[in-house]
């Protein structure tokens, strides 16, 4: 299969070994994800052609790439280090706001499965801070950029690191003049890196950002979440959304100074895991297409939508051609303006 393909878009982040028991009992075991591969498939479903970007620990495979390569990805990008380090992750999901990550045994006990021999001995990943100038393995630098990579006019950064995030937009830009959006990592979206988030986000097209992240990252100083956003913006991003998972989501176009919520397509929720980072690859198709703010979240909402309709992405990377334009065409005149 030929990993090159022509594109105009970078998406950067991380890569899982995900195991999962979805709300229907469904079982999927040590199959790739983590969210550069759920915003590919968000973007798939409205653009084709990206170029990825991730790093895989030393003896994980990467053959499943060419189910990405079939779809017109650019998989060059992500390449096996010469580091070991933890990638897998156990999910039970149990409805949109419960979702297990510990005692993998209990839960598949629970469904009469077998433990899976790809979770022996394994423990979950709790959320830590970030380091701000010590990378972890699966930083992205600057020299994982090919030439290639460089003639590419949008970059999405995934949720990966405060290393990543604080690097690589200031050398994308100088090397490009690129658009980039950025997608918030919990391991800064914390009030110890306050003063550490305007030099952050400064200069880029867009701010992404869960529901979660930002009332974590206001904790004690606002409740308000129009309030939050608007605190963002001074620091120099055209564009801020926060995203709600299957609820309503934020948008403000600093630009017009206008504020949408947008809501979340009616959807049958299977499996919530990769819905941030679907909805950031919807946005980035839509905004690196149309420059429409407010076009680009509804895109996300749609790619969000069908994320959670399945489980590993790809499922929403299979979906059915033309489903997402009829949801994208029946949440046209739901907006609202605040």
């Amino acid at each position: 299969m030929n990993r090159f393909f022509s594109f105009n878009t970078i998406i950067a982040g991380r890569v899982f070994n995900e195991t999962i028991i979805n709300k229907n009992k469904q079982v999927y075991i040590n199959k790739p994800g983590g969210g550069v591969l759920y915003a590919a498939a968000g973007f798939h479903l409205w653009k084709k052609g990206a170029g990825l970007i991730a790093k895989i620990s030393k003896h994980n495979s990467i053959e499943w790439t060419q189910e990405f390569e079939s779809c017109h990805f650019n998989t060059c990008g992500i390449t096996n280090i010469s580091r070991n380090f933890e990638q897998r992750r156990f999910y039970s999901i149990k409805n949109s706001n419960t979702v297990y990550v510990n005692n993998p045994q209990k839960h598949f006990f629970e469904i009469k499965h077998p433990l899976p021999k790809s979770l022996l001995g394994y423990e979950s990943s709790q959320t830590v801070l970030d380091k701000r100038n010590t990378p972890a393995p699966y930083s992205i630098h600057p020299d994982d950029f090919s030439e290639d990579y460089l003639q590419a006019n949008n970059l999405l950064l995934c949720p990966i690191d405060y290393y990543s995030h604080s690097l690589i937009p200031p050398f994308y830009r100088s090397q490009t003049n690129g658009n980039v959006i950025l997608c918030a990592s919990n391991g800064y979206m914390h009030p110890s890196f306050w003063f550490d988030i305007p030099s952050l986000i400064r200069g880029s097209s867009a701010f992404l950002a869960t529901e979660s992240q930002i009332r974590n990252l206001f904790k004690g100083k606002s409740e308000d979440v129009w309030e939050m956003i608007e605190y963002i913006t001074q620091s120099g991003v055209e564009i801020v959304v926060i995203v709600n998972g299957t609820e309503t989501h934020y948008l403000y176009d600093a630009i017009s100074k206008k504020k949408y919520k947008i809501p979340s397509y009616p959807s049958n929720l299977v499996d919530t895991i990769g819905t941030f980072a679907a909805f950031c690859g919807g946005f980035e198709a839509g905004y690196s297409t149309h420059f429409d703010p407010l076009r680009a979240g509804l895109m996300g909402s749609v790619s969000a939508s069908l994320n959670v309709e399945g489980s590993t992405p790809l499922h929403t990377l299979q979906s059915l051609p033309g489903l997402a334009n009829a949801r994208l065409e029946s949440l046209n005149d739901s907006p609202i303006i605040v």
